[in-house]
């Protein structure tokens, strides 16, 4: 399995492939700017994401390592974060509205072209199965407090009490697999991770820092 780094020089960030054993990299490309996300969601791709603010139009791209192409996705958007989809094909976009909530969408990765996401969520609560490149799992919140996003997010000003949905982008079909008022208790979810099998979903609560599980399947 190759490894990416982003090396960070004096203005300019470099990205290196190396193989396991670091015997051997490639530089594949060189940024004009620092401080990048950096996300591999495809053996064939990387996702690149300024870091975000709602004070700051972010920009996003996807460079592809077979064709050595680095290309623009989506630009302008205050509060840009997105996460790509398990070939790279679409992305989940949140966006920072007018300093007081966030909206959600999806971006074509080859024609940029936007379409709706059932939910408001951020991006970094989602999960995009392995197996169904249509399905991603989120953890959405009740209820999104007024706040500049996703900074105050970010900043544990605000928290959220979210159930954990599952979406089909290409049907638009959504189902709640989770709703913890069930359970009583209030989970603020982020680091979704899929098991293997996708049978079970794992996630942490951004409030007490306790690994919790789903079974999904």
């Amino acid at each position: 399995q190759d490894l990416f780094a982003l090396i960070d020089g004096d203005r300019q960030a470099t990205g290196v492939v190396m193989d396991h054993g670091a015997t051997s990299r490639e530089t594949i490309y060189e940024l004009d700017y620092r401080d990048w996300i950096v996300e591999w969601p495809a053996p064939h791709a990387l996702t690149f994401t300024t870091k975000a603010s709602g004070e700051v139009n972010g920009t996003g791209y996807v460079y592809d390592l077979l064709e050595k192409d680095f290309f623009n996705v989506i630009k302008g958007v205050p509060g840009l974060t997105m996460r790509a989809n398990a070939d790279a094909t679409e992305v989940l976009v949140s966006e920072s509205i007018d300093d007081w909530t966030l909206e959600s969408f999806l971006v074509d990765v080859a024609t940029r072209e936007e379409r709706n996401f059932p939910v408001d969520t951020l991006p970094e609560k989602c999960v995009w199965s392995q197996q169904d490149i249509d399905i991603v799992y989120c953890a959405v919140p009740e209820l999104i407090p007024v706040a500049l996003y996703p900074d105050a997010w970010y900043q544990n000003k605000v928290s959220f009490q979210d159930a954990i949905w599952r979406i089909n982008t290409a049907t638009r079909r959504t189902t709640v697999i989770e709703d913890f008022r069930d359970r009583r208790v209030d989970i603020d979810a982020i680091n979704l991770v899929l098991d293997e099998q996708e049978e079970w979903l794992y996630f942490v609560d951004k409030k007490t820092g306790y690994l919790w599980g789903k079974l999904v399947d």
